[in-house]
């Protein structure tokens, strides 16, 4: 994986297709609106 590239796909097939098997410890996602307060609830 190199660094500094952006992905663009489905990310289940991306991670298998890219990213060398333990080599990431997080993956962290944030939906594009919960990070901006604009949820309802």
């Amino acid at each position: 994986m190199e660094k500094n590239k952006l992905y663009y796909g489905d990310n289940l097939e991306v991670l298998r297709q890219h990213v060398k098997d333990e080599s990431v410890d997080l993956i962290y996602l944030d939906p594009p609106c919960v990070g901006f307060g604009l949820t309802e609830g």
